[in-house]
């Protein structure tokens, strides 16, 4: 795990859940050293606490004890409420922190200061400079100007026409498109672009498959790292439909996600969805209430939805990939960093026409018909036998053989080739050069 610290000669351990385990040793005599069932250790579940459970003569003995801030772990790990209580009644001496090496940062105000620096204050078009440029290009690719305007209209956009939407830049078409609401990412782009901001040495590995009960302990324990290192912890959550990242911090939860067709992570933060950390778990285990489509699900599970994820379309089955982690040193400075990447990648895309990225209009794309020549680029030609890219060189072989049988007098079988024009696959004889394209004709 990133930015361990070191307490002492050695580094403190991890636990299987990625917690520090640690060791506070009892005074003792000189010479004498703390045995290994000592009470004062607090260990990995079944080391360290089974002892202390065992030893009830230790118990009698304490006088270093467990600062109150471990309590609820230790009553939770031991499951024995004698002895917290008799933990409890001890009295406090200080124990020692490990000091932290990261600086600590909030994510939503990381997103605020880089959008305001670097997008003209714009965080939904942030969000779409992080993600992949080719993606939402070819998702486009497959709406005309009047599909776009018809997806506007639904969204209460009434003040564009075909015609405007033609005269859009791609630049100018994304940020319709954002303002409206009509293109968001999908909940695991933005799970995924969330954990790459705040971890990115922990982005590659693989959560663990954990029910209900197992992902509210994630949350609980990331809260009490959370509290004693001083940092933000995120827990990833991937099952029933959806993913989303919880920040945990200063005993407060708060969402990032996104969800397809519904909210953006620019919009999702615009909600006041930041909760306590008992307020949080309860909705959740509400919301989390597994159900399948089609189902009649209760109201009050819908609302806990609705509050949690800004949609009820959740369809819980009890099991989810849960990862916890915490934030890395310089979120702020890789975030903008990102950002430079992804516009220097989206730069040549933006300026185009929004023509050159949708489908052709409706309204003008026409059918060729037999006897219709069509000018196309190579690159739109397959051998219309076998469907193989055709060569230039057998192009110019086929005219010329025509032409020869032409002066010859003689018939011949022309070969035919398989045409992309203006969306439609067509038969067509090659013809000849027009300036940097290839003419045929086309034929039945």
């Amino acid at each position: 795990m990133p930015n361990e610290r070191q307490q002492g000669p050695t580094a403190p351990e991890r636990d299987d859940r990625g917690r520090y385990a640690r060791a506070t040793p009892a005074p003792r005599t000189d010479g004498e050293r703390c045995p290994a069932t000592s009470p004062a250790a607090e260990s990995r579940p079944g080391g360290g606490t089974g002892a202390l459970l065992a030893s009830g003569t230790h118990l009698a003995g304490l006088t270093a004890t467990v600062a109150r801030p471990e309590l609820a772990r230790l009553q939770h790990l031991a499951g024995n409420r004698a002895v917290t209580e008799l933990v409890a009644r001890r009295s406090v001496l200080p124990r020692a922190r490990l000091v932290p090496t990261v600086q600590r940062e909030d994510l939503k105000d990381a997103l605020g200061n880089v959008a305001g620096t670097h997008a003209g204050g714009d965080v939904a078009w942030l969000e779409q400079v992080l993600t992949d440029p080719g993606n939402t290009a070819e998702s486009l690719a497959q709406e005309s100007p009047e599909a776009i305007l018809e997806n506007l209209q639904n969204r209460n956009c009434h003040d564009q026409s075909v015609e405007s939407i033609k005269k859009l830049t791609f630049e100018g078409l994304l940020k319709l498109l954002l303002q409206y609401g009509v293109i968001t990412q999908s909940c695991g782009q933005t799970a995924a672009l969330v954990h790459g901001i705040v971890s990115p040495s922990t982005l590659d590995q693989v959560g663990a498959q954990k029910d209900l009960d197992g992902l509210v302990e994630t949350l609980e324990t990331s809260s009490i790292e959370s509290m004693e290192e001083g940092l933000p912890w995120y827990v990833r959550v991937e099952g029933g439909g959806h993913a989303f990242v919880v920040e945990v911090s200063s005993g407060k939860c708060r969402i990032y996600q996104s969800f397809f067709g519904t909210t953006t992570l620019a919009s999702d933060m615009q909600r006041d969805s930041s909760y306590s950390l008992s307020e949080f778990t309860a909705k959740l285990k509400v919301a989390l209430t597994p159900s399948n489509k089609g189902d009649t699900v209760a109201p009050k599970v819908l609302e806990a939805r609705r509050s949690l994820f800004a949609s009820q379309a959740v369809h819980p089955d009890g099991k989810y990939q849960v990862q916890a982690f915490p934030q890395e040193d310089g979120m702020g400075q890789r975030l903008a960093d990102k950002y430079r990447s992804g516009a220097e990648a989206w730069a040549p895309l933006l300026s185009k026409p929004a023509t050159d990225i949708l489908a052709k209009s409706k309204a003008s794309v026409k059918a060729p018909v037999v006897g219709d020549k069509a000018v196309v680029s190579l690159d739109a030609v397959n051998d219309g036998d076998s469907y193989l890219p055709v060569k230039a060189s057998e192009l110019e072989e086929e005219r010329l053989e025509q032409e020869r049988a032409v002066r010859e007098g003689r018939q011949r079988q022309r070969k035919e080739y398989s045409v992309l024009y203006e969306g439609h696959n067509m038969s067509g004889h090659y013809i000849g050069m027009v300036d940097d394209k290839y003419q045929f004709e086309m034929v039945a």
